[in-house]
């Protein structure tokens, strides 16, 4: 999958951020709109229902005496919820009462109500009645529909007093369904104001966005520039950091230039170096038939094994040069790393048994990782062939591949001499090598350069200790490889 660019990403996160904030405020604001309607509304029945109660003595004082759908107080009821409104309320239009109005006597008990619901009976024990019978503020919110929230209804009473006493109760309600136009309307202008906020968001962190990248971007065409190989002067960048980052580039690119002419030179070297190489190797098919046996045989052998170790030496250096400029992996496929020892192991079979070695291979778990198995092969065959090199006669070289979490962790022995302790730092630079112990001849110095390289490409580690039996004296030598799994 392609890879996001720089501006996209702080676009996205400019995005995510103020989708957040808009949706975090958008919920505050909108959690907060009923509450403070509906403590609005209740203000407003507060004052309604203590009005009302001044006018409802007669009505409690005269329920014995006087029928009350003929008291005036009843009457005037009537009439006002009767009453058609043409009123427009921040474009809510509101035509009629949505209004109950209910009187209880001193005991509780409901001697008027206006939607002729509950006459007769004992409300005493609702909180509106018995707070207010309590000398308390009376209120309460209750469902029509149990269960159903859009039912509730607010009730606020107020004590209709004669001579200092409580005689009665007065006590208005107000269905909440009618307060829902005015959440919509809200609800409604808090979308399109959030809506708008959010498009103007969106486009002010798109020209923020570009503008933050800006000099980015000019870097990263600096520095194609320079990979291009072309003469550029530094862009000019407003921030410090950036500005000595292309100075760094800068620098990096005019020794890098040094360090190729170098690997240029090794590798025409290299090149060169084949011509005389296929001359010997000739030679050495088309020598004298005349010189004696002993001397046919002397020469003939001496310029095969010369021409062997320069071809390999060549080779070796080839593959150095070609992995040290890689950056990455240009191929990586699925290895096994049993099966690729495996089959090293069966190569230097032959040159194991030459000098009684044991050459054995263990495994532990799976061990296939993502890599390159032609380089994998020659890290192998590098560090085998060494182990060979330096183990003793009727020694043994073991070599345990195990599954470790996340790594695949390749562990390599063998009963040599070990490393002297001024060559264990230099063991994987590039030339340097140690004698080895029969021969006293030296190897190329490339072989661990090579494999270091290689393991690092694979974003693995790789380390080479001695190992000791309990003296001061190494006991053999171990190769430490950790690399990572699929």
């Amino acid at each position: 999958m392609a890879s996001i660019n720089l501006s996209l990403r702080v676009f996205l996160v400019y995005f995510a951020l103020i989708g957040m904030a808009a949706y975090w405020g958008f919920n505050v604001v909108s959690s907060q709109v009923k509450p403070t309607i509906r403590q609005t509304t209740e203000e407003t029945l507060v004052e309604m229902s203590n009005l009302l109660a001044e006018f409802a003595l007669p009505v409690v004082l005269g329920s014995e005496t006087l029928g009350l759908e003929q008291h005036p107080f009843s009457q005037h009821v009537d009439n006002f919820l009767k009453r058609h409104y043409n009123a427009t309320i921040f474009g809510v239009k509101k035509e009629d009462a949505s209004i109950r109005i209910y009187i209880t006597d001193a005991d509780g008990m409901v001697i008027y109500d206006s939607a002729s619901l509950a006459m007769g009976q004992d409300y005493s024990q609702w909180n509106d009645v018995y707070l207010t019978l309590q000398g308390k503020y009376g209120a309460r919110s209750s469902q029509r529909i149990p269960g159903d929230e859009t039912s509730s209804v607010m009730h606020v009473a107020a004590p209709v007093m004669h001579q200092e006493a409580i005689v009665g109760v007065l006590t208005v309600a107000k269905s909440n369904q009618s307060l829902r136009p005015f959440f919509a309307l809200i609800n409604n202008k808090l979308k399109y104001w959030g809506g708008l906020f959010l498009v103007l968001s969106l486009l002010a962190g798109a020209i923020l966005s570009y503008w933050l990248t800006g000099s980015i971007r000019k870097l990263v065409m600096y520095a194609k520039q320079l990979t291009n190989g072309q003469e550029v002067q530094s862009p000019k960048l407003g921030e410090s950091e950036l500005a000595a980052l292309a100075q760094a580039m800068k620098v990096m690119r005019e020794q890098l230039s040094g360090k190729e002419y170098v690997e240029e030179y090794l590798l025409t070297m290299s090149h060169e170096m084949k011509s005389p190489l296929s001359a010997i190797m000739g030679a050495a098919e088309l020598i004298n038939p005349s010189m004696s046996d002993k001397d046919l045989q002397h020469f003939s052998a001496n310029i095969l094994l010369e021409s062997q170790r320069l071809d390999g030496f060549i080779q070796r250096m080839l593959e150095v040069s070609r992995v040290e400029n890689l950056s990455q992996l240009e191929k990586t496929q699925s290895v096994d790393l049993n099966r690729l020892i495996a089959v090293v192991v069966a190569q230097k079979q032959i040159e194991a048994d030459n000098k009684n070695i044991i050459l054995t291979h263990s495994r532990k778990g799976d061990a296939c990782i993502a890599g390159n198995e032609f380089m994998l092969l020659q890290v192998m065959d590098n560090l085998i062939a060494n182990a060979i090199d330096f183990s003793p006669q009727q020694g043994r070289v073991n070599i345990l591949c195990r599954s470790q979490s996340n790594d695949v962790i390749i562990e390599m022995t063998d009963e040599g001499t070990g490393i002297p302790d001024y060559a264990l730092e230099r063991v994987f630079e590039r030339f340097y090598s140690l004698p080895r112990p029969l021969s006293g001849k030296r190897s190329s110095g490339l072989g661990l350069t090579f494999s270091k390289r290689a393991i690092e490409l694979h974003d693995g580690k790789i380390s080479l200790e001695n190992l000791s039996s309990g003296n001061m004296e190494p006991n053999g030598a171990r190769v430490l490889i950790s690399l990572p799994k699929n």
